[in-house]
């Protein structure tokens, strides 16, 4: 096996399923192997780092070795199946339809599909690898002999290098800074951080701000609409940034005294990470794979509780002690993420992929 490529439903910029697969694709290439990245639909700003699908054929060989990272029912495994060579999946988990049906059925149906192949895609795949044990035990649970996981890696210094710039959200020294980074979708729940962020600034500190750092899912138009029109009723003291650029969300994150998730479903969560990486104390809705991904670090809160919650978040900006203590405890996390470890799992993965496809 002398090249392993990687095929995505779609590559987007900013996304974390796409920016995996670059890591992924800088390792294999370190490591000899020819790699290049295919996408049923790509951002016309990202045709540098991934290629049309349509293109796969030409491109590659019959013994190269493909990854296929399932997060949606796509047509994209509709081509993967049918391709001879060492296959791959990756899963990176796939939210319930039940979370998007109210504003987006088309997807919510997408979603139920993929869920739906992973009994059938036992048979497609010679190996299987995810990113949390979380995704593995459901890939137990629909069929498989077993995964390896291949946790999402982080360099802290990459994060501490980053050029000073001007913030994209006005805040004053003296203001306290909640952060939410992510896409703005339903399961993530940032409408319920707003209201929850309305009332903590009625009952604890009025001059607090929060800003909300992602994009908009154009097919969620009135779920849109209704979390822009919950923001602008907290004035200035709530911000929708859009996406920003790395140097952008490294400030951003660096400025913030708190990162706050409200989210309900999560396969691994990037954004904790991040905010471990610039020493930014964490507060989150406790949810599988984030109690797997934040370990013994940060704060998460069991219930949705907004008093909870904000006696969590008054602490975690005032209390200098605990804070000392949550970052400590965070930045002895991050070394379950490190390069090395990504670049060990990855090649041991490999070797154990290839043996098996060998075996008749």
């Amino acid at each position: 096996m002398r090249a392993v490529h990687q095929v995505l439903p779609a590559f987007v910029g900013g996304d974390a399923i796409g920016n995996f697969a670059v890591q992924i694709q800088r390792t294999l290439l370190s490591f000899g192997f020819d790699s290049r990245i295919y996408a049923r639909s790509v951002e016309p700003a990202q045709l540098g780092r991934a290629l049309p699908l349509h293109l796969h054929a030409a491109h590659t060989r019959r013994d190269d070795g493909l990854m296929y990272h399932h997060s949606i029912g796509s047509e994209a495994l509709d081509y993967v199946r049918a391709l001879p060579g060492p296959r791959m999946m990756i899963y990176h988990n796939i939210t319930s339809g039940h979370f998007v049906r109210a504003f987006c059925p088309s997807l919510a149906n997408q979603l139920d599909a993929g869920r739906r192949a992973l009994p059938s895609l036992v048979r497609v795949f010679q190996a299987a690898a995810t990113v949390s044990g979380f995704n593995a035990a459901e890939l137990v649970a629909a069929g498989f002999h077993g995964a390896a996981v291949l946790p999402i890696p982080v360099d802290p210094l990459a994060w501490r290098r980053a050029p000073t710039r001007d913030l994209s959200v006005r805040v004053a020294p003296e203001q306290k800074l909640f952060l939410f980074v992510g896409r703005l979708l339903p399961h993530k729940c940032p409408h319920e951080l707003i209201a929850w962020f309305d009332w903590y600034g009625r009952e604890h500190d009025p001059s607090a701000m929060l800003a909300l750092v992602g994009g908009f899912d154009d097919r969620f138009e009135s779920y849109n609409r209704a979390l822009l029109a919950a923001a602008k009723q907290c004035g200035q003291r709530v911000t929708i940034t859009g996406k920003l650029d790395f140097a952008g969300l490294v400030n951003l994150y660096r400025r913030a005294d708190v990162f706050v998730s409200f989210s309900e479903h999560e396969g691994f969560m990037v954004p904790l990470l991040e905010a471990m990486a610039t020493d930014t104390p964490v507060l989150a809705y406790d949810i599988p794979a984030v109690r797997e991904t934040l370990g013994p670090a940060g704060v998460r809160c069991e219930v949705k509780s907004w008093s909870a919650i904000g006696e969590l978040a008054w602490l975690l900006t005032h209390d200098e002690e605990l804070r000392r203590h949550v970052l400590a405890r965070q930045r002895e996390r991050l070394a379950a993420f490190s390069v090395e470890r990504f670049r060990t799992a990855l090649a041991a993965m490999i070797e154990s992929w290839w043996n098996g496809s060998r075996r008749p």
